[in-house]
């Protein structure tokens, strides 16, 4: 199947024509923490009162269940795969179709699960609907940037404070100029009192964007991932909630 065709982008924007605002979180690589950024993010937003679903297209290391409390399985109806309720989260995860199984090194299987979720999901009525993408530019990361860029409320960069990320993130941020996706800024995890991030201040300056969030490195997260309960890594979550402020605006 062809997912840049008129059929499948149509399918796929129609399941989010319920949903207000879309956030979608990028990386240029891995191991930055996108993936807890995104969770908490939605988690922050469900805080407030609104309604929030979580769409974690991760194929390569899906961990938003991991993350999160989801309450039991997808279900299906006449209308589509249903969420998973979350912590007050609708959560859909690839991870709840992939478990512990080791995911197939095909690209065309990765993209295809990612396009299946996207025509497939039935969210219904949402103020936020956040979704974490494959790190870097594969097929499975270009595909669902193309059906959502015409609908994201804004597209955030996650990064971390280290000069390595700087190629990769410029990379990313060329691509999404091409693209002409709107681009809202980045979001630079595992700050540290004493880190240099020089190469940042570059990036604001060469693309004309800014950090809506520096979130300090929290020595409490690896417990409270392990506990299921990213609030109380405290620092960490605090700085969230403030990006999840701008977000509501």
């Amino acid at each position: 199947m062809m997912y840049n065709n008129l059929l499948f982008l149509r399918t796929a924007r129609r399941r989010l024509s319920s949903v207000k605002r879309v956030v979608v979180f990028g990386s240029g690589k891995g191991g930055v923490g996108k993936s807890v950024v995104s969770a908490a993010t939605a988690l922050a937003l469900s805080e407030k009162g609104y309604r929030v679903g979580l769409l974690d297209l991760d194929v390569h290391g899906p961990s938003s269940a991991r993350i999160l409390k989801p309450e039991g399985r997808p279900s299906g109806s006449k209308h589509g795969i249903r969420p998973v309720n979350a912590g007050g989260v609708e959560l859909m995860t690839v991870e709840f179709f992939l478990g512990d199984l080791p995911l197939p090194l095909s690209g065309g299987a990765k993209t295809s699960l990612v396009a299946e979720l996207l025509m497939n999901v039935d969210w219904g009525e949402k103020d936020f609907l956040v979704v974490d993408l494959p790190p870097g530019l594969g097929d499975e990361t270009i595909v669902p940037l193309r059906v959502l860029k015409s609908l994201a409320h804004t597209f955030l960069v996650v990064t971390s404070p280290s000069a390595l990320s700087y190629s990769v993130v410029r990379r990313l941020l060329s691509f999404l100029v091409e693209e002409r996706v709107n681009v809202g800024g980045l979001v630079v995890n595992y700050v540290s009192p004493v880190g240099e991030e020089s190469y940042v201040e570059r990036l604001e300056e060469e693309f004309g964007i800014i950090a809506l969030a520096r979130i300090p490195f929290d020595e409490k997260m690896e417990a409270a991932i392990s506990e299921r309960n990213v609030k109380l890594a405290e620092t960490f979550f605090n700085a969230v909630r403030l990006l999840s402020e701008v977000l509501a605006r």
